[in-house]
């Protein structure tokens, strides 16, 4: 018992230690465009994948100011959200960020499409403040590529590295007041992309910048591997060294044996920790190519959850087999809440027993209006076996409730004015659908719409459940 005392009081240091870290960041915000509206805070929860991850609800009050606090432990990227247009910038512990918001609701595309990256105006102006020295380094950046740039077409490389080495020193004696670690790693980062141009061998780009600790909370970092090992495992796999990468993949499906491959193909990485990080990103790039078997792929990253001892690793690989998965036949349909035109709440998990014909539709569509007059017909047929929930996200549903009122629509129909519930089937022009089982599993993602033809998929099953019901039946 006594040999555990010392134990128990090491990890209660570390334990102290990494809330000692975790600093508050306010943001005081400005948006006079949006009173009474509410913006969505998110961070990632890796920069490999860049998984959103939703904070909280800020609510901007009637003269457009906000503010909110959260804990931070590191530099991270992170955005505030309106509708379907991102403001982002950086964040570090402790500090306090006063932010101007740009008229958002005059960029925002009402259809649904995809995000909008608009900017923010920093009020507390700071020189050393991160933001304002990574702004003043692009622009410093972008010129030299555009002075260059000719050079770089006609690939003039000994002309083109003389520039580039003498950009870099002169970079460093220009910001060399600016001690700040991670936009020192930033510009490092760029240093890495700059040499690639002149084709520096790959082996000399990673013992300078790659050979060390990863940095996964360094998302300028992560995007540079990210771009620099592009398409790993294909490359790989195509080399003397590494015929049976593939293999290792679509026949045997074995974690280990691909690792003992991949060691074997790559005589640069030698960190095993970015080598398994390199892996599980050459499977999310190798996913959908026609030599490739996506369940292959999938057992794989599965193997790599349960064995890997980084747990960083371990949510990347999570990630990316979530969002190869996401929406696709056999996958769990994602859940959600919201309010029908009568005020009661409608949850998807909790529909169980029968399968779910899910769409979206607009009252700004002919073609998804006609559609729903033929769901009437359907769920008039079929509402015995199957839930039928259209989702109109129009931003003023006053058209969509009278077209409901005035052709008796009576099935489950929610409003989604905030597009929070397109927005995680990732919809992008309706009319759309989606067939789920009983079990909350897709059976066809999309479906087929009525004018499709999806009744003979209705009455098909309808008549499997009927036999299937017989006294005396055999499954």
């Amino acid at each position: 018992m006594k040999k555990s005392k010392p134990i128990i009081f090491i990890l209660s240091l570390f334990f102290c230690s990494r809330i000692m870290l975790a600093q508050k960041t306010n943001i005081i915000g400005n948006a006079p465009y949006l009173p009474n509206q509410a913006l969505e805070f998110y961070d990632y929860d890796d920069y490999l994948t860049l998984t959103p991850i939703k904070k909280q609800d800020i609510a901007i009050d009637v003269n457009g100011k906000f503010s909110f606090s959260f804990n931070n432990t590191s530099t991270s990227l992170v955005f505030l959200k309106y509708k379907n247009v991102k403001v982002s910038f950086y964040c570090e512990p402790g500090k306090t960020y006063r932010l101007r918001i740009l008229k958002l609701d005059s960029v925002a595309n009402q259809n649904l499409a995809a995000d909008i990256e608009a900017e923010a105006i920093f009020q507390n102006y700071d020189s050393l403040e991160l933001n304002q020295l990574i702004r003043k380094y692009n622009n410093y950046l972008v010129n030299f590529y555009l002075d260059n740039g000719k050079l770089i077409v006609v690939k003039a490389i000994k002309v083109l590295y003389k520039k580039i080495e003498d950009f870099k020193k002169q970079t460093l004696i220009d910001f060399a007041y600016a001690n700040n670690s991670y936009f020192k790693s930033y510009i490092k980062s760029s240093f890495s992309a700059l040499d690639e141009i002149v084709f520096t061998p790959k082996a000399t780009i990673y013992k300078e910048y790659y050979s060390g600790i990863l940095k996964y909370h360094d998302y300028d970092y992560i995007q540079s591997i990210s771009a620099h090992f592009n398409d790993y495992i294909e490359q790989l796999g195509l080399t003397k060294n590494g015929t049976s990468v593939f293999d290792d993949i679509n026949v045997r499906h074995n974690y280990d044996a691909l690792k003992k491959s991949i060691s074997k193909a790559d005589s640069i990485v030698t960190n095993d920790t970015l080598r398994e990080l390199l892996i599980i990103k050459g499977l999310g790039e190798i996913y959908y190519k026609v030599s490739t078997k996506k369940h292959s792929v999938e057992l794989v990253l599965e193997q790599i959850i349960k064995q890997t001892l980084s747990q960083q690793n371990k949510t990347i690989a999570h990630n990316t087999l979530s969002r190869l998965t996401y929406l696709q036949i056999n996958s769990k349909a994602p859940n959600f809440e919201a309010i029908d035109a009568t005020g009661t709440a409608l949850k998807l998990s909790n529909l169980k027993g029968k399968m779910v014909y899910l769409n979206f539709w607009s009252a700004n569509s002919i073609s998804s209006m006609e559609e729903l007059l033929a769901i009437k017909k359907l769920n008039d047929k079929y509402n015995t076996n199957i839930y039928f929930v259209s989702v109109c996200s129009d931003e003023d549903c006053d058209a969509a409730k009278f077209f409901v009122k005035k052709n008796k629509l009576s099935w489950n129909l929610l409003y989604d004015k905030d597009k929070k519930i397109a927005n995680i089937y990732t919809v992008k022009v309706v009319p759309v659908f989606f067939l789920i089982d009983k079990d909350g599993f897709l059976i066809k993602s999309p479906a087929e719409s009525p004018s499709q033809n999806i009744e003979d998929t209705f009455r098909d099953m309808s008549q499997k459940k009927e036999k299937k019901g017989k006294v005396g039946e055999k499954d």
